[in-house]
């Protein structure tokens, strides 16, 4: 294993040897000198070596997760017990972190599983009371794989446990019953538990997947802990212990600055005023006795175990001193002449190790090629994938470690515990409710008014009930359910019901398709004239490309990677590029950007960048300039807080040559601007430039490569409906490893905010403060300043004077101001990465799209984000606010699969690229019918210029399926009708069998055993399915008989070699005796008797057909 190198080449060295033969008759010691990621090692080979649990405690939240990172790297995420601290705010009406809950749960639950881990444990869980370690175990639920529980008592107990039941499990804890499966989500667990019984025997304990439903893995055995709770509730009758109750004694506390955790504990104290005040330092009121303890008396409980004491403090009674004399790695900014001196200087030092560690094997392939083009010998190196965040040289051990994060300066890399609940998925979105507006694509939009079962020869199926204006009513059968989606427009948009019947939703259809082709057109000319002209191939890539990339602080996304790959090849090709990138903010359009320039730059051409704000062109120049600041690139901004004489040296410049990159705002649009070799035009925010300044620019740089950038993004089926058309790359996936943004529902409290802003201003940044009512925003602005006089606060909204509000905008961006009390103008074009504390003020009035954007704006850079949403109380939200507060609260990472927040941002998107006037088609057809028709509208275009005429296009014809029995989900196997309706759907859509398997797995590992009715129901799905594949119209199951008839389309079809392959493929592959039959109306097809013996013709006839395909 590639970790032992390392650990081997430490537990070797003398000092480490001395330390653990001296710790058995020390109780307290001290040591210095652990620089780096070498106090992580040196955490993880105690509780190793030593066989004893041990608990790092920090004062430094970022300290904590470091060191949490990297024991997690070197020991595994199983032997890892984190306790992060609780709300700054606990005291002040803030509700529970579920985040933060879920880590004191699992950190719990492991020290009662495991003898040995390493606990890394934030200062403030040192005062905190928790409920005892034997109530912990009382309450412990075990489940074992074919042992019994009595199932009603099994779901009495998960109840008292604190679990909430819901319909379908997605949240730590959660729990849904379904007949016999029990779903489960602990907080304690990273993934949901599916219990299934038989009666009250334990059939089955599986993982799953809570975006999917789908099992993950099977489990032998389960513990189940009690949830740990708000206010103590399933605990109120628990005896309430401190944090070292839970740890044997021969434990090892590591105290890492025992001054830093002192000021924190007293940090904690204060603000939640439990201290008292008569001058007794450290002591705490009575009434706060039962759930802290005083600092006095943590040190007395530090007293009882083995201690490590670091740095700065050095109590009196240590007898024993270690100095590891390690430093930290030097900072080599990515200089690969300097890190060859440095190895070589090592080199010369005897058995002096080198390593090179990188985050993953993807890198280290990077790095050998870096190394091999450096001449930099790998005999002398050991590059290992390896993820420490720290590098040290530690001449004791003889060891000399780099990391590629320090080498090329990138900020920490932050390994969190995943969140698996990714958002919800567009099957979720998508999935009606009674009441939910829906579009038939051939009827037009109507009201979801449930399930209704009919007969279909005395046997029973299900439709969807559509009300339509009027009151007239559409049953839509399962075979036919592909042809209904949901509505989705803009948020909030109502639409109008269609009249059964009527004529004017197919001329709607028309138009729009009219509309479509017209623009399709438009842009194809377009597409097709650049694509002839002749432009400036760049070269292949430079060493420098190539340092430059591997110095990119997050891990390349595949979407990044693929948009790099794809400007790249654009930019080497003759022609001239004019290539649209999309992407949600923080998504990291702006690398590929500065990748593209420096390729430009590395070719000996300029490179001009157009932003439609003044702070925009700030933000990309300092951005620019940070990336590139290692090499000899000149760079220089052009907007209206440039002097005239500035400007008027920028313009000349460029003239001469001598700028290589310029960014700037609609200055770069004047006459008097003009290049020496222009090479690239990179447009952000394309789409607010209008549409006569784009072509003026496209005209003016004709044979100049454009790149163009939107920070709305648009949706998948739009791009692979506008292959051919337009150029376009998709960024759909935020950076890896980026560090969550911590989410708060808090109740509005102006200690709450005073608090909020001061930790934010202490540590130099700045917050948002929006507060969405232009009336009152002036008064919130002085409340803020009266309760928090320390800070500068400014006011910004939409009312206000174009060049008074960017006169703000760039002052705050320029941090003369410490807040920024504004509207909801700040949702887009803002990227200040010292911004990193965000309030919204009655939150509970944002919509999803709206929170998700707002919150964008923070975490932009390697600081932790705080963003806190204020609601005046709990009681006073509705059902639907809260959800969706909460759903923010959970996803702290950005872009966490945030589908339904994307549905009207995309919606934005494709009125972007299409034309403002589309938006009027959006709101008319729904958003998914509109996708449809642009495809097919493109598709008709690109056959009509191709010469073929539009009516010999494929036509998919419907399969008429019959036969004599029940096909349909019964209440008392899937009693939820939405659930229902998403599997009707799902299965009317799919038009892969493979697929449909899948979805049948799927089905029975959530609900059970099928019963016969569900059985057939996916037979008639197979079926129907096969008939499309062989060109039949109808297949009919009767009487022991199977007929299958050909679709009138194959048998009248000019191109007879169709039906004759069709014919010579069955008599080829078919099994038993069959024949050709010629029915009335001219139907062609053939016949199978089912011998009498079969007792379900449905199977038999199915694996006859399946055997012809």
């Amino acid at each position: 294993m590639v970790i032992s190198e390392i650990q081997n080449v430490f537990s070797n060295s003398k000092i480490v040897q001395q330390i653990v033969r001296d710790f058995e008759s020390e109780k307290k010691i001290y040591v210095k000198g652990l620089a780096g990621s070498l106090k992580a090692i040196f955490l993880s080979y105690l509780s190793d070596s030593m066989d004893r649990p041990v608990v790092y405690i920090t004062g430094e939240g970022e300290q904590e997760e470091i060191v949490k990172n990297d024991v997690e790297v070197l020991l595994g995420h199983a032997h890892v017990a984190y306790f992060p601290k609780m709300s700054d705010f606990a005291d002040k009406k803030a509700l529970f972190d579920s985040w933060t809950k879920s880590h004191l749960l699992s950190g719990f639950e492991k020290l009662m599983e495991m003898r040995k881990s390493v606990s890394i444990v934030s200062a403030k869980n040192l005062v905190q009371k928790f409920p005892s370690r034997q109530s912990f175990k009382n309450k412990r639920l075990f489940l074992e794989k074919n042992k019994e529980i009595d199932f009603e008592r099994f779901k009495e107990l998960l109840t008292e446990l604190g679990f909430v039941r819901e319909n379908i499990v997605e949240n730590w804890g959660e729990m849904s019953i379904r007949g016999g499966i029990i779903d489960v989500f602990p907080y304690s667990s990273e993934f949901p538990c599916r219990i299934e019984f038989f009666a009250n025997s334990v059939e089955s304990i599986r993982l799953f997947d809570p975006t999917t439903q789908r099992s993950l893995k099977q489990l032998p055995t389960l513990a189940i802990y009690p949830q740990f709770p708000e206010d103590q509730g399933e605990f109120s009758d628990s005896k309430m212990e401190s944090f070292f109750d839970f740890y044997p004694e021969n434990t090892i506390f590591f105290i890492d600055e025992v001054e830093i955790i002192k000021r924190e504990v007293d940090d904690f104290f204060q603000f939640g005023d439990s201290l008292e005040d008569d001058g007794k330092k450290g002591e705490l009121k009575k009434e706060d006795e039962d759930n802290y303890l005083s600092w006095n008396t943590v040190l007395k409980k530090l007293d009882s175990f083995s201690v490590i004491f670091t740095n700065s403090f050095k109590n009196p009674q240590t007898t024993m001193a270690f100095d590891f004399e390690a430093h930290n790695q030097e900072l080599l900014k990515g200089n690969f002449k300097l890190l060859k001196e440095k190895i070589a200087f090592f080199q010369k030092q005897k058995q002096t190790r080198v390593f090179f560690l990188c985050e993953n094997s993807e890198q280290v392939e990077r790095i050998e090629e870096l190394f091999s083009e450096e001449n930099i010998d790998l005999e002398n190196i050991s590059l290992l994938p390896i993820g420490l965040n720290s590098g040290f040289v530690f001449n004791k051990g003889r060891v000399a470690v780099f990391t590629d994060n320090q080498f090329f300066g990138r900020p920490i890399r932050w390994r969190r515990r995943k969140k698996i609940k990714h958002g919800l998925t567009i099957q979720q979105i998508n999935s009606l409710s009674l009441g939910d507006f829906v579009v038939h694509v051939d009827k037009g939009v109507g009201r979801y008014q449930g399930l209704k079962k009919i007969q279909v020869r005395e046997h029973e199926r299900e439709c969807l009930k559509v009300e339509y204006r009027g009151g007239d009513f559409l049953y839509v059968p399962l075979e036919k359910m592909d042809r209904v989606q949901k509505y989705s427009a803009k948020d909030g948009v109502i639409p109008a019901l269609s009249k059964l019947g009527g004529a004017d939703w197919e001329r709607l259809k028309k138009s729009t398709k009219k509309h479509i082709k017209e623009i399709a057109k438009e842009l194809t000319t377009l597409y097709a004239k650049r694509k002839m002209k002749t432009g400036f191939a760049f070269s292949k890539d430079s060493l420098w490309q190539k340092e430059l990339e591997a110095s990119f602080e997050y891990d390349d996304t595949p979407d990044q990677k693929r948009a790099t790959e794809e400007i790249k090849k654009d930019m080497e090709a003759l022609h001239p590029m004019d290539r649209l990138v999309c992407g949600d903010v923080g998504y990291g359009k702006t690398e590929v950007a500065v990748r593209a320039s420096f390729k430009a730059v590395n070719s000996g051409k300029q490179v001009a960048v157009l932003v439609p704000t003044t702070i925009l062109a700030l933000q990309h120049y300092d951005l620019f300039r940070e990336r590139l600041k290692e090499f000899p690139v000149n760079i220089e901004m052009l907007s209206r807080f440039r002097t005239t004489s500035q400007q008027k040296r920028v313009v000349e410049k460029l003239q001469q040559g001598k700028i290589d990159i310029v960014i700037g705002t609609h200055r770069l649009l004047s006459n008097d601007i003009h290049f020496k070799k222009l090479g690239l035009l990179v447009i952000d925010e394309e789409h607010r430039f209008g549409v006569r300044k784009k072509e003026e620019l496209k005209k003016k740089y004709t044979n100049v490569d454009v790149l163009s950038m939107s920070a709305t993004p648009i949706p998948r089926t739009l791009n692979m409906a506008m292959l051919g058309i337009r150029d376009m790359s998709l960024i759909t996936t935020p950076p890896n490893n980026r560090q969550p943004i911590y989410t708060e529902i808090a109740q509005f409290n102006m200690d709450i905010i005073r608090a909020a802003i001061l930790k934010e201003a202490d540590r130099g940044g700045q917050v948002f403060f929006v507060h969405n009512r232009v009336r009152t925003i002036e008064s919130m602005a002085n409340l803020i300043r009266k309760h928090v006089p320390e800070i500068n606060v400014a006011v910004a909204h939409g009312q206000m004077d174009e060049k008074q509000l960017e006169k703000v905008m760039w002052d705050f961006a320029t941090k003369k101001y410490h807040c920024l009390v504004s509207t909801m103008i700040i949702e887009s074009g803002l990227d200040i990465p010292n911004v990193n504390t965000l309030i919204i003020n009655r939150a509970d009035r944002f919509g999803l799209s709206q929170l998700y954007q707002l919150r964008g704006r923070v975490g932009r850079s390697t600081q932790r984000a705080f963003a806190y949403l204020l609601i005046p109380s709990v009681k006073s939200l509705t059902r639907d606010s809260l959800k969706r507060l909460r759903i923010i609260e959970e996803f702290t990472d950005l872009g966490a699969g945030f589908n339904i927040a994307m549905r009207d941002l995309e919606i934005r998107g494709a009125g972007n690229i299409l034309g403002a006037q589309q938006s009027g088609h959006i709101v008319a057809l729904g958003f998914d019918l509109y996708t449809r028709i642009i495809d097919e509208a493109v598709k008709e275009l690109k056959m009509e210029q191709e010469g073929k005429p539009i009516s010999e296009k494929a036509k998919l014809e419907e399969v008429r399926v019959e036969f004599a029995q029940d096909a349909f989900l019964p209440d008392d196997y899937i009693n939820h009708p939405e659930f229902k309706v998403d599997i009707y759907r799902r299965l009317a859509n799919e038009t892969d069998l493979n697929e449909i398997y899948k979805i049948k797995e799927e089905i029975q590992d959530r609900f059970g055993k099928m019963p016969i009715a569900v059985l057939n129901l996916f037979d008639f799905i197979e079926l129907k399915l096969i008939g499309q594949e062989m060109g039949f119209k109808r297949i009919k199951i009767d009487k022991q008989r199977l007929s299958c008839y050909f679709s009138d389309e194959l048998v009248n079809s000019k191109n007879r070699e169709l039906i004759e392959n069709k014919i010579s493929r069955i008599i080829k592959k078919a099994s038993g005796a069959f024949q050709f039959s010629q029915g009335k109306n001219e139907d062609f097809g053939i016949q199978l008797e089912i011998p009498d013996t079969v007792n379900n013709e449905v199977e038999y006839s199915k694996n006859f057909l399946e055997k012809l395909l």
